[in-house]
């Protein structure tokens, strides 16, 4: 049987030190529904 080994899945994004334009960031939480990924991490500042 094909199971993930943790019960989630996700992607985190640093636009603290990237610059991503709103389309792409679309573009990739759209892909992330494809994949049932459940988690989404945005980093908007750098500490």
């Amino acid at each position: 049987m094909d199971t993930p080994a943790y019960p989630f899945r996700g992607l985190g994004l640093d636009t603290s030190r990237n610059y991503y334009p709103v389309a792409d960031i679309l573009r990739t939480l759209d892909a992330m529904s494809w994949v049932k990924a459940s988690i989404f991490q945005l980093c908007r500042c750098d500490h």
